[in-house]
């Protein structure tokens, strides 16, 4: 339990001080200028700037890993639950010691601004510690990780915001296609797929694991729908039928 400690608190540390390093512009990564906003509302567009950045660090960080542990488990059931590989151990510590501290960010910031995206979080964590301690379910969180390639996007366009672009403009309607497009032809298919891979099996699982499970997947699967939702009302806002 040591060393899964310790990892995770190692990626955690990772992510704050590549934090830090951005809010005291020690990284070699332009800061986006802001112009015509108050003191606070600064600090705040800037604290999301940093948020975007990590969180894409992290979303490339773990499609890479989930992908590279995908191999580990044949695509039935029994196996994702029951196997249990070191590649995906790292994976899923990795990817929690970021959630715990994006969580203390949120906390900081904008708690109950982004309650949606704090649910997912704390869903997360409160799986992956019981999958830890269970020794079970490691191959159905390891696919959902895989879901991480399409915030890639996501978080690209939150920085093109930052740095300007306007909503209209090529790349971001690009971006915005390419999020929809992943959205519901990937993610939200996968999560379903797992949703109904945690129902088939829940018999052999501990029942706070059963519990637990339908709390984190049908959470993250709300939050994706409604971030496809929150991306097709804002196109509809913006009354540009490019946007979507």
């Amino acid at each position: 339990m040591f060393q899964q400690i310790f990892l995770t608190l190692i990626s955690f540390l990772s992510f704050l001080c590549v934090n830090k390093a951005l809010e005291l512009n020690m990284l070699p990564v332009s800061k986006p200028r802001f112009l015509g906003v108050d003191r606070h509302g600064l600090q705040y567009k800037y604290y999301k700037w940093r948020k975007s950045v990590c969180s894409l660090l992290n979303a490339m960080i773990a499609t890479i890993l989930s992908f590279i542990s995908l191999p580990s488990w044949t695509l039935t059931y029994s196996d994702l639950l029951t196997r249990y590989t070191t590649s995906g151990e790292i994976t899923l510590l990795v990817a929690t010691g970021y959630f715990i501290y994006d969580v203390l960010e949120l906390r900081r910031y904008s708690f109950w601004k982004e309650w949606p995206f704090v649910l997912h979080h704390i869903a997360f964590i409160a799986v992956a510690l019981k999958i830890i301690y269970a020794r079970q379910g490691l191959g159905v969180i390891t696919i959902g990780l895989t879901i991480e390639a399409g915030s890639i996007f996501l978080h690209v366009r939150s920085l093109l915001l930052n740095y300007g672009y306007s909503v209209h403009s090529k790349p971001f309607r690009a971006i915005t296609r390419i999020i929809l497009l992943i959205f519901v032809t990937y993610r939200i298919p996968i999560l379903a797929f797992l949703l109904q891979c945690h129902h088939y099996n829940h018999e052999s699982l501990p029942f706070m694991l059963v519990i637990l499970g339908y709390f984190a997947i049908s959470g993250i699967l709300f939050v994706n729908v409604y971030v496809v939702m929150s991306l097709l009302m804002s196109g509809t806002r913006w009354k540009s039928k490019a946007i979507i």
